[in-house]
């Protein structure tokens, strides 16, 4: 039960990133910045919660036409089993991975989102960035260690922190695009910002950089 209340948690988490990045869009109008571009006459919006770390899972298409926080001229990537663009990768220096996941917008309500499996029993690698740097490739059994220890968050409302996270945790199957979660670090415990929950403090070994 406690599994399937973390995982109906995740899916939250997306709706409200997503209603997030459609109030963006909806509040355009009133000059309110929206990380936005245009390709192959489509419009599209970045979706943060996803990103992609397997650059054999894309290949060139393009180039943005136009994009406010972009510009122009970033190369535009096909996404293996998104083959009708509704999802693309374009490069971005400014992400920690190279590149970030943007989503086809016709207008009309919600931006959609990908059919994303975020099952924990699918994950089968996990990659944690300190700001861009990766520090932590967790493959093979520790995998679902690491799994063991995030599902044991605490209850909302028990960690606050002032500053944006310093850490970012992507969780990979073997679909091409990841689901990444932002982690926060004081006085060495861990948390979720999002939820404002604690991690167990088991948890910290995974972000020490590893050699």
């Amino acid at each position: 039960m406690k599994k399937l209340f973390y995982l109906g948690m995740a899916a939250v988490i997306t709706i409200l990133l997503i209603i997030s990045c459609s109030a963006k869009i909806m509040d355009k109008g009133n000059g309110s910045y929206a990380d936005d571009l245009n390709f192959e006459n489509k419009y599209y919006i970045n979706h943060s919660e996803f990103t992609i770390t397997d650059t054999s899972k894309i290949k060139k298409i393009g180039s943005v036409e136009k994009s406010r926080r972009l510009g122009k001229g970033n190369g535009v990537f096909e996404i293996e089993g998104y083959s009708n663009h509704s999802f693309i990768a374009v490069k971005d220096i400014e992400s920690f991975t190279g590149f970030s996941v943007y989503g086809e917008y016709k207008g009309g309500g919600m931006p959609i989102s990908p059919p994303q499996d975020i099952s924990y029993s699918r994950v089968n690698q996990i990659k944690i960035y300190k700001e861009m740097e990766l520090i932590n490739d967790i493959q093979g059994q520790d995998v679902q260690k690491f799994v063991s220890f995030f599902e044991q968050k605490g209850l909302p409302n028990e960690f606050r922190v002032d500053n944006p996270p310093q850490y970012h945790v992507i969780f990979l199957t073997d679909a091409s695009i990841g689901y990444k979660y932002p982690i926060s670090e004081k006085d060495g415990q861990y948390g979720m910002p999002m939820w404002e929950s604690k991690l167990p403090k088991e948890i910290a070994e995974f972000f020490k950089p590893r050699q």
